[in-house]
């Protein structure tokens, strides 16, 4: 922006501002979070499943981060946004506020809207995997986070190990589904479409960081136990790894922090 002109005696002058948008921390509400202006059916059935906002040290044994700031179980706009009818109602959904069935909470307009983040990233995805891996996987470590796109309709049998960003797209009606045990460090990206699209996961064995699940719909399906904690060091880490980008972007709207 440029700005000049004068007033009475005053010398004028010309200013030149640079306007950038930088990353911020993610501002995340829930350990899993449905994203504004989206839908999701999310299907958590094992019985030692576990959906935990409080904060986590991003490390085993689990522990609590003592300076962290925790957040809900699982956020969303409405109560209408989200089906939840196919989990099962003993598994707990902790967080911040302790409440002694589940927490979760609808936010309403202060839910963030982060349904344009996935094709944000997608450029600068380390890999791009559209059809199953044949051997175990690891994709980033705590040292070196990466950016991983999945796509297409397949199932892969193998472990996958990871830290950094899973972008996860199913084709149109299809299913990307792991049948072996997932474990993951920092930030899940569920893309949602219009035709029914579900990811599929059988069995977390560590997962430490956040799901968010964009629209227009997701379908989150989790057949076995899956332990999943949210943790703000792990989301930092990522914001470290997404600040090294040449192209500046919001990770979404209404979180911009100067």
């Amino acid at each position: 922006m440029t700005s000049s002109g004068g007033y009475g005696s005053a010398a004028r002058q010309n200013v030149s501002v640079l306007v950038v948008r930088r990353l911020c921390d993610f501002d995340m509400t829930g350990a899993m979070a449905i994203s504004m202006n989206s839908t999701a059916t999310v299907k958590i059935t094992g019985a030692g499943s576990v959906v935990d906002g409080r904060d986590y040290l991003p490390q085993d044994p689990p522990t609590l981060n003592p300076s962290g700031r925790s957040v809900d179980g699982i956020s969303y706009p409405l109560p209408s946004d989200i089906d939840w009818s196919g989990t099962n109602n003993g598994i707990p959904i902790v967080g911040k506020r302790l409440v002694p069935v589940h927490d979760t909470l609808a936010l309403g307009g202060l839910q963030p809207d982060w349904n344009s983040l996935p094709d944000q990233l997608i450029p600068y995805a380390n890999r791009s995997v559209k059809v199953a891996p044949r051997t175990a996987q690891t994709w980033g470590t705590w040292d070196i986070p990466e950016i991983t796109y999945l796509g297409g309709n397949w199932g892969c049998s193998k472990s996958i190990n990871g830290c950094g960003v899973l972008i996860v797209e199913p084709s149109a009606g299809g299913t990307i589904s792991f049948s072996q045990t997932v474990n993951w460090t920092g930030l899940i990206l569920v893309k949602g479409n219009n035709a029914g699209a579900e990811f599929k996961i059988t069995q977390v064995g560590r997962f430490y960081g956040a799901i968010i699940l964009t629209g227009p719909e997701s379908n989150y399906t989790q057949n076995n136990n899956g332990l999943y904690r949210y943790s703000s060091l792990a989301l930092k880490q990522i914001s470290r790894m997404l600040q090294g980008f040449n192209n500046p972007y919001l990770v979404a709207k209404g979180t911009w922090k100067e």
